[in-house]
């Protein structure tokens, strides 16, 4: 693909007037450089960056040639703007000339460059531009495509984080350059997200990404404020960073179960009145009973005796001494009614 650039074919080869371009970059591309110079016919001029470097070739706004520049010098500077850095990043050309001398020099500043050339010099400087941006990113967990609404500096958006997309307008980001358009260089920009009902913000954290300039001193500060679901971002009026801030969001998990449990306590009272009664013993004694048989004197009493069975006397046996049993009986019947006969006395009984 053929080079707009200087090359070669742009020296004259009788006088061997150098050529001198300028080619620029910008991310985002588009950013629209204006230009100074010492250079003839090139004492300012307009560039707009092309996105990426190396590109091949530029597009027709991104670079500008001067051909039979007059060797000797030249500065080229890119006017400042706020929220956008500008600096040089690198020069190509021509080698050495036949006594093996370097045709061209360059020196670097911060938004400009020094360049010095000789006969047969063709040389193209590069600038680069970079726009402060802020991007806002929302992660979300469970990504259901819940809207999340912010507000603050940049104004009111909202994001969204659904997996697959969901279709409508909002996306899980968005990009804003600072400073914003309207405000001064150096506004502190304030980011704030409202939480949509059932979910929790689990933090925030801000990535300042890398340092585009070098050659300048940053002084950007980024706040994180967790409980006030905001962050802000002041970002050096010139120097160039990409910042991204990702919120990060869950559900909240669901509000434990409760079991009621009713529990019905009956409470009976009974008033329990106790008479206590003497106990009442009834002692009884019974008389021992004394079978006693009492003679009353003067009482008739009748002993009447019973005769003893009959009893053949010849059928008693004769006893050891050789006496009947007639005479034995004889005379039991004798000692008993003696026997009588003393009893009756003793009580005073007279015999009848």
């Amino acid at each position: 693909m053929p080079s707009n650039r200087c090359d070669v074919a742009d020296v004259n080869p009788r006088t061997q007037l150098p050529c001198i371009s300028i080619g620029k970059f910008s991310s985002p591309a588009g950013l629209v450089g204006a230009f100074t110079s010492d250079i003839p016919n090139g004492a300012a001029f307009q560039l707009v960056g092309e996105e990426a470097p190396g590109a091949l070739p530029f597009g027709p706004n991104a670079l500008i040639k001067f051909t039979d520049v007059q060797p000797g010098t030249y500065t080229i500077t890119e006017a400042a703007v706020p929220g956008i850095s500008s600096f040089p990043i690198a020069c190509d050309g021509s080698g050495n000339d036949a006594g093996g001398n370097p045709t061209w020099k360059a020196v670097f500043g911060p938004n400009s460059f020094t360049l010095t050339v000789i006969p047969g010099a063709f040389v193209t400087c590069d600038f680069v531009n970079v726009q402060h941006q802020i991007e806002i990113v929302k992660d979300a967990d469970i990504a259901d495509g819940t809207d999340f609404n912010f507000t603050g500096t940049s104004g009111a958006f909202v994001l969204d984080d659904a997996q697959p997309d969901d279709g409508d307008a909002f996306g899980a980001s968005r990009v804003f350059p600072a400073p914003l358009v309207g405000l001064g260089a150096g506004t502190p920009l304030t980011f704030t997200e409202a939480l949509p009902a059932g979910w929790q913000l689990d933090s925030i954290v801000c990535d300042p990404g890398p340092i585009r300039d070098p050659q300048q001193v940053d002084s950007t500060t980024i706040n994180v404020d967790t409980a006030a679901r905001s962050v802000t971002v002041q970002i050096d009026d010139f120097f160039a960073r990409y910042i991204t801030c990702t919120f990060t969001n869950s559900k909240l998990p669901p509000p434990p179960t409760t079991t009621t449990t009713t529990t019905t306590t009956t409470t009976t009272t009974t008033t329990t009145t106790t008479t206590t009664t003497p106990a009442t013993t009834t002692t009884t004694t019974t008389p021992a009973t004394t079978s006693t048989t009492t003679i009353i004197a003067n009482t008739p009493t009748t002993i009447v005796a019973t005769p003893a069975p009959t009893v053949p006397m010849d059928v008693l046996p004769e006893t050891g001494s050789g006496s009947s049993n007639t005479a034995i009986s004889a005379a039991a019947f004798v000692a008993l009614g003696a026997a009588t006969l003393a009893a009756t006395r003793r009580r005073g009984l007279r015999p009848r």
